[in-house]
C-alpha cells in the first residue's frame, strides 16, 4: 500500500461533520450470473468549517432496506481529525473497512483537501498530464432489440465511439447480442468492449483454454473488439488466452480488485488493457500505483464503471483524463442519475459529449451540490457531528 504523498500531508483544516446520503436506483440489468433489479448507492459529504468533498459507492444490490450503521461508524470516527489524520485513518484501516467506503472516503478527502487548498485534486496526486478521453455508454441486456435501441441512442447522441455490452456465456445469446450493437455501430465507427463476467468459464468448471478461445474468436468475427473476464483464470491462463485469440483484445477485470493487491502479481500479456474498476479499487492512492504497474508492463490503461450515478463520475472521469487512461466508463446515466443531477450546482466534466474534457480552473474535483435538493432524492440522510 501506497504513502501519503507530501502534498497530502500537513493539511490541519479539521473534519466537523459528516452527511451519508441512501440513494435508491430501480432499474433492470442482465448480466451472466443474475439480474439487478434495484442498486442502493451512497453519498459521502465530509466537511470542514468552510469546505465539502463528495464521494461515492454502491452499498448493496436488490436490497433498498440496507442498513447504513457500520458506514455511521466508520464516519464517526472521522470526525474531529485533520484532513491529513483523516486521509491515514482511511490508509490505517485499508482491508479491515469495507473496501467501498475507503475508495469512497479518499475520493471525498482529495476533493476536501483540494478545495481547503484552492487547487485541484489532480495536483494534489501529482498528476499533471491532461488528455481528453471518450466517456463509455454501458448496454446491459440480452435482448437484441433492446441492444439495438440504446445503441441507436448512443449513436445519436454522438457518444458512440465506444460501447460496451453485457455478455452471458451462451455464445447463440451473446453472438445475436453483438450483431445487433455492430449492425447500429459498425466496426468502421465504433469499438465494442463485451463484458462476460467470467461466463464462459465460472470458478470450479472445467471448460479448457482452447474451447473458451474458439467461443472467444466466435465472438471477434460477429464484431467483437475487446472482450472483458470472459473467463474464471489464472494469471498464466490469461496470458496464454490472449496469446490465442488476437487480434482480440482481453481485458482483466475482477482479477483487478483490489488495487493494493493485484499490483503485487499482474504481468505483462494478461490483456491490451487493464481495467481499474471504479467502486472495487478499494483505494484512490493505490489505484494509481497501480496504473504506474500496468503502464511499465506496456499496456493500456482503462477505468470501468459500477453503475455509478452521482459524484464518484466526475472524480473518476477526471483520473482518466489525468492519465491518458483509453476510455472511462463511469459516466453519468440518464434517469439513474436524474436526482443526483437535479441537485448539481456546478460540476467540472460533462460527460453528455465526447470526447470528455476538463476544466483547469477548479479547486478539489469542482463538484458542488445543493445537498437540500440531494436530500430530497434520498430514501435516507445521516448526519454526523
Amino acid at each position: 500500500m501506497v504513502q501519503l504523498n507530501e502534498s497530502l500531508l500537513g493539511i490541519t483544516n479539521k473534519i466537523v461533520e459528516v452527511k451519508l446520503f441512501k440513494y435508491n436506483v430501480e432499474a433492470i440489468r442482465k448480466f451472466s450470473f443474475g439480474t439487478w433489479t434495484s442498486r442502493q448507492h451512497i453519498f459521502i459529504a465530509i466537511k470542514t468549517n468552510e469546505n465539502t468533498g463528495y464521494g461515492e459507492n454502491i452499498i448493496t444490490i436488490n436490497t433498498p432496506d440496507v442498513s447504513l450503521d457500520e458506514w455511521q461508524s466508520w464516519s464517526e470516527q472521522l470526525i474531529g481529525l485533520s484532513i491529513s489524520d483523516a486521509f491515514q485513518k482511511i490508509r490505517d484501516n485499508l482491508g479491515i473497512w469495507r473496501d467501498r467506503y475507503t475508495e469512497m472516503a479518499e475520493m471525498a478527502l482529495l476533493d476536501l483537501a483540494g478545495k481547503e487548498r484552492k487547487v485541484s485534486a489532480l495536483s494534489l496526486l501529482g498528476l499533471h498530464e491532461r488528455h481528453e478521453v471518450n466517456g463509455v455508454p454501458v448496454i446491459l441486456n440480452d435482448d437484441p432489440d433492446f441492444v439495438a435501441e440504446k445503441t441507436q441512442e448512443a449513436v445519436d447522441q454522438k457518444i458512440a465511439q465506444i460501447i460496451k455490452i453485457k455478455l452471458f456465456g451462451d455464445l447463440e445469446i451473446d453472438l445475436a447480442v453483438i450483431r445487433a450493437a455492430k449492425k447500429r455501430a459498425p466496426r468502421e465507427t465504433s469499438y465494442l468492449i463485451g463484458d462476460v463476467n467470467t461466463g464462459y468459464r465460472r470458478e470450479g468448471e472445467s471448460a479448457g483454454i482452447d474451447e473458451i478461445a474458439d467461443n472467444l474468436k466466435r465472438l471477434y468475427e460477429a464484431g467483437l473488439d475487446a472482450c472483458e473476464d470472459p473467463a474464471a483464470l489464472s494469471v498464466d491462463e490469461w496470458v496464454e488466452l490472449q496469446g490465442k485469440v488476437k487480434p482480440l483484445s482481453l481485458i482483466p477485470d475482477v482479477i483487478m480488485r483490489p488495487s493494493w493487491e493485484s499490483v503485487k502479481f499482474i504481468k505483462e500479456g494478461m490483456g491490451d488493457f487493464y481495467n481499474i474498476h471504479p467502486g472495487s479499487a478499494g483505494s484512490i492512492l493505490d489505484a494509481l500505483e497501480l496504473a504506474g504497474k500496468i503502464e511499465s508492463l506496456g499496456a493500456k490503461l482503462m477505468f470501468g464503471d459500477d453503475s455509478l450515478v452521482g459524484p464518484a463520475c466526475t472524480g473518476w472521469q477526471q483520473l482518466a483524463i489525468a492519465m491518458n487512461a483509453s476510455w472511462v466508463e463511469a459516466i453519468e446515466k440518464t434517469e439513474d442519475s436524474d436526482g443526483f443531477l437535479n441537485s448539481v450546482i456546478s460540476c467540472n466534466t460533462d460527460s453528455s459529449r465526447n470526447p470528455i474534457a476538463l476544466d483547469e480552473k477548479v479547486n478539489g474535483f469542482g463538484l458542488v451540490l445543493d445537498e437540500k435538493k440531494l436530500a430530497t432524492a434520498c430514501m435516507e440522510v445521516r448526519t454526523i457531528r
